[in-house]
C-alpha cells in the first residue's frame, strides 16, 4: 500500500474522522438523552458566556500592562492541554470495551489502524483550536512588553518554538492516553493509568531525582560521564575524574533520570538554550545539547511508538470477536 492510499485509508476517507462531530453534538445536545433540556441549554450558555468573558478580561489585562506575560500564559496553555487531551482521550476505548460497544464497532469492517486514527485526529484538532485562542494573547503580550526590559520576555522565534513544544507534548500525551485506553477494559482504569504515568513523569521522577541529588554532581561539557573530583592540580586546576566512588557506579542511571527530568516540558518553557562553562551540572549540560529543539522529535517518536503499540493491541482484540461471530 502506498502513501497515497494509507492517507486516504486513515483520514479522508476514513468514517471515524467523524467521530469529532458526533461526540461535539452529545455534547451539546439539549434533548433526547438529557432529563432536563432547558437546565441544560442554560448550563452549555452560562459556561459560553463565562469562558467569553474570561478570556476578553484577558485580553483588556494584557492591553493594559507594560510587560511581556507570555512565559506564563505558554504555562496556563500547556496546563490546560496537558489536563484536557488525556481526559478526552483515556475512555476512547476502554469505555467502549466496559460498556460492550467495541465489538459492534469492529463488526464494521473498520481495521484497527482506522479506529485509532478516527479516535487522535479529532484531539489534535482540539489541540489547534485551543492553542488557536492562545495565540493572539501571545502575539499581543508580547508586542506590548516589547520595549520593555523583562528578565522573563522571550524573542519571536522562542515563542514560536515554545508552541511547537506544546504542540508535539499535546500530542504526545494524547497518543499514551490513547494507549493505555486501549490496554484497559474499565474506564477508570485507564484513567488511573493516565493520571499516575502523568504524575510519574511530571513531578515524582524530578523530586527523586532532587531528593538523590542527580544534579548535584559537575560533569564535563563534553562527556557527562565525566565527573568532578575535587582534586587540584599543582597550578590549582580542578581534576576530572570519571572514578567518583558511588556516582562513578550509578553514572549511567543518573544521566538517564536528568534526560528524563530535562524533558519535563515545564523546564523546557523556562529554560532557553545557554552557553555553559566547561564543568556544568548533569541539567545544564542537557540544556547546552539543545534539547529546547531536539524534544520534538523525542515527542513525536514516543508518540508514534504509542499509536503503533495502541494498533497493535487492538489488533489483537479483533481474533476473540471474529471467533464469537464465527459460533
Amino acid at each position: 500500500m502506498n502513501l497515497s492510499n494509507t492517507v486516504r485509508e486513515l483520514f479522508t476517507e476514513n468514517p471515524m474522522t467523524t467521530e469529532g462531530t458526533r461526540t461535539l453534538r452529545r455534547m451539546l445536545r439539549v434533548g433526547g438523552e438529557s432529563e432536563n433540556p432547558y437546565a441544560s441549554k442554560i448550563l452549555y450558555r452560562f459556561l459560553f458566556y463565562t469562558l467569553a468573558v474570561l478570556y476578553f478580561w484577558m485580553v483588556t489585562a494584557i492591553l493594559s500592562t507594560e510587560e511581556d506575560l507570555s512565559i506564563y500564559l505558554l504555562m496556563g496553555e500547556l496546563g490546560l492541554l496537558t489536563l484536557l487531551v488525556p481526559g478526552s482521550l483515556y475512555g476512547a476505548i476502554a469505555v467502549e470495551r466496559e460498556k460492550q460497544t467495541y465489538e459492534s464497532l469492529i463488526l464494521t469492517r473498520l481495521s484497527p489502524a482506522q479506529i485509532v486514527a478516527g479516535k487522535l485526529i479529532w484531539r489534535v484538532v482540539l489541540i489547534g483550536g485551543l492553542m488557536a485562542l492562545f495565540l493572539p494573547l501571545l502575539i499581543a503580550t508580547h508586542i506590548m512588553g516589547a520595549h520593555h526590559y523583562n528578565d522573563r520576555a522571550m524573542t519571536w522565534g522562542q515563542l514560536a518554538w515554545s508552541q511547537v513544544v506544546i504542540f508535539a507534548w499535546s500530542v504526545c500525551i494524547g497518543a499514551f492516553a490513547l494507549w493505555v485506553s486501549a490496554k484497559s477494559k474499565k474506564g477508570i482504569t485507564a484513567m488511573l493509568g493516565v493520571v499516575a504515568g502523568l504524575i510519574a513523569f511530571l513531578a515524582i521522577v524530578p523530586a527523586l531525582a532532587a531528593m538523590f541529588g542527580v544534579f548535584n554532581h559537575e560533569v564535563s561539557r563534553t562527556n557527562p560521564m565525566e565527573i568532578s573530583s575535587y582534586s587540584y592540580d599543582e597550578d590549582g586546576s580542578r581534576i576530572f575524574s570519571t572514578r567518583n566512588g558511588l556516582y562513578a557506579r550509578f553514572a549511567f542511571s543518573n544521566l538517564a533520570t536528568s534526560v528524563v527530568v530535562a524533558l519535563n516540558p515545564v523546564g523546557l518553557l523556562l529554560v532557553s538554550p545557554q552557553d555553559t562553562d566547561h564543568y556544568v551540572t548533569l541539567y545544564q549540560y542537557w540544556t547546552s545539547t539543545g534539547i529546547y529543539y531536539w524534544s520534538v522529535a523525542v515527542y513525536a517518536g514516543f508518540a508514534a511508538l504509542f499509536v503503533r503499540a495502541a494498533t497493535k493491541t487492538l489488533r489483537g482484540l479483533e481474533l476473540p470477536v471474529a471467533e464469537k461471530t464465527r459460533r
